[in-house]
């Protein structure tokens, strides 16, 4: 199952940066990055936010995946045309 740490990660390693480059723009440590892309913890809101800016992806890419655009977070209606669309 993929989730949000290893969508940090790969997020991280297609900008082609280290866990210490990323660590040090949000000045934190590197262990905390670590953590996050090891599915320990999430990062805090505000730390996601910046996450998603510095990797240049929507935040809800990063929480819920590549698909995430297609789910509405009320209900199950998705768009028609979306093969990962919900079914009710």
């Amino acid at each position: 199952m993929d989730g949000m740490g290893e969508r940090l990660r790969a997020a991280r390693m297609e900008c082609g940066l280290s866990q210490q480059e990323v660590a040090d723009q949000l000045e934190m440590s590197k262990q905390a990055v670590s953590a996050w892309e090891r599915g320990e913890r999430p990062p805090q809101l505000d730390v996601a936010l910046r996450l998603a800016a510095i990797y240049g992806v929507p935040l809800q890419v990063l929480v819920f995946g590549p698909h995430a655009q297609c789910i509405k977070v009320m209900g199950c209606n998705g768009p028609l045309d979306c093969p990962h669309r919900p079914r009710c």
